[in-house]
């Protein structure tokens, strides 16, 4: 619902107006983190869309940036814009102890004067860095105690931010006059990159997703369309004794390659909280997701690349979105003991009914058998009929019939498109008898025949 905002009781009694326009001002903060190395060490050239701005506290660092060298000694720091590519690197003699945060700012004009400031190097003398340097030793310290932050500390971080961006609107309304440039303007009405893009809104989907963990059972229906498509969604969560882990950059590490594993069996979101890391699948699959393998190979890849011990709750799989909360305190449940021993191979609670996974896996290996039907599937689950229809539709959302014909359905398409097989073969192949109906089917589901669907996909 709109806002309404009127001048009172009749317009004509207002003596003289005026108005600010509407904005929204956010920002959000990226891989901070404190870092000491010995002489030698180095970290590649790369990019990204965000500003970063890299301290040295002790020591000596080359910060390259789009090819051009600046030595940094203690007190220096750089600013680089996003887009610049840059890589560091310590002498053979010295080592270095730098800190380090990215930025993002949700407003083009604020970000782009902010962060198209033609001056990438500040000596620890100049204005700029005696006044940007007691804010960072304040982010410094509160990230050597992160992952035991309380809610008053929480809020002291955000306003410890909001100092630094004010300081550096400060420094570059000090340089007016290079803001009002005809060239500026055009280059700030070009708009965010694609890849901020991206980032921003894979950040608000990890926040709705995060917010469904606390909401309480929402008065209207949750909108679909604000998450990935899916039909069933996964949910564990990753963590670790060693509480010192969750202070160190290997956490963002971590995500990453968590990402990529999940990567192979749907969209997974990620979510670091405090001292834990609860990943979100949502799967189109029609069968219900193996979580359980999926979660092993997350873990032991984690493990062998970040050389630390993992724990995994796991909190279940689900049809309903709505769900998310009851699976997430699942698998918080399994903390609440202690740390579990990831090694024990002991049987992990289901969210989805173990008679619905059974019947769901009979489905999967027997969808070509003419004879399957409702109550073959329950004699074998040794359940009656009605109440294995009625569990099927609570627990999935769907019949037990529309969920058989759809995993038909599928099948059929995998063979017009990648087999020469004819029609009336698929047909049996798939579980029906009669080609006409099978036909009549596919084309109600499809859109189109199952000829018009070969020749379509030979096509494209």
């Amino acid at each position: 619902m709109a806002l309404l905002f009127i001048p009172g009781r009749g317009k004509d009694k207002c003596l003289e107006e005026f108005a600010l326009p509407d904005f929204r001002f956010s920002f959000q903060l990226y891989g901070t983190h404190w870092r000491s190395a010995e002489q030698g060490w180095s970290y590649p050239e790369h990019d990204h869309p965000l500003l970063e701005i890299n301290l040295v506290v002790e020591g000596f660092q080359k910060m390259i940036i789009n090819g051009i060298p600046y030595e940094q000694f203690p007190g220096d720091l750089v600013i680089i814009p996003p887009g610049y590519t840059h890589e560091s690197q310590t002498s053979d003699k010295e080592g270095v102890t730098y800190f380090c945060l990215h930025l993002d700012i949700e407003d083009r004009s604020l970000a782009y004067s902010i962060f198209h400031d033609p001056q990438l190097f500040y000596a620890a003398a100049s204005r700029v860095a005696e006044r940007l340097r007691p804010i960072l030793d304040q982010i410094i310290e509160a990230s050597r105690h992160s992952a035991a932050m309380n809610q008053l500390e929480r809020m002291k971080l955000r306003t410890y931010v909001l100092q630094l961006i004010i300081v550096m609107i400060e420094h570059r309304l000090e340089g007016i006059d290079s803001l009002k440039s005809e060239s500026g303007l055009r280059d700030e009405s070009r708009g965010p990159s694609l890849e901020i893009i991206k980032l921003r809104e894979q950040n608000a989907l990890e926040s709705r997703v995060q917010d469904l963990f606390y909401e309480q059972q929402p008065e209207l229906p949750l909108d679909h369309s604000l998450f990935p498509p899916h039909r069933w969604i996964g949910l564990f969560t990753l963590t670790s004794p060693d509480r010192e882990f969750w202070t160190k950059p290997d956490r963002f590490w971590a995500k990453s390659l968590l990402e990529d594993v999940l990567a192979h069996y749907g969209i997974g979101v990620i979510i670091i909280e405090a001292s834990r890391m609860t990943a979100v699948l949502f799967s189109t699959d029609i069968a219900v997701p193996a979580l359980e393998p999926y979660i092993e190979e997350a873990r032991l890849c984690l493990e062998q690349k970040l050389a630390v011990q993992l724990a995994v709750g796991l909190g279940g799989v689900t049809a309903d979105l709505a769900s998310i909360r009851a699976m997430y305190e699942q698998s918080m449940r399994t903390f609440q003991g202690g740390l579990p021993d990831s090694t024990n191979n002991r049987t992990m609670n289901e969210f989805v009914h173990r008679i619905i996974r059974n019947a769901m896996s009979h489905i999967q290996y027997e969808y070509a058998n003419r004879e399957l039907s409702l109550s073959m599937l329950a004699n074998r689950l040794d359940v009656t009929p009605n109440y294995l229809s009625a569990l099927f539709t609570s627990e999935t959302g769907l019949s037990f019939t529309r969920h058989l014909t759809q995993i038909r359905m599928e099948r059929a398409k995998t063979l017009l498109r990648e087999t020469n097989l004819k029609i009336y073969q698929i047909c049996h192949n798939t579980g029906y008898s009669d080609q006409a109906y099978f036909s009549r089917l596919f084309k109600s589901l499809e859109g189109v025949s199952p000829y018009d669907y070969r020749i379509r996909s030979s096509t494209t």
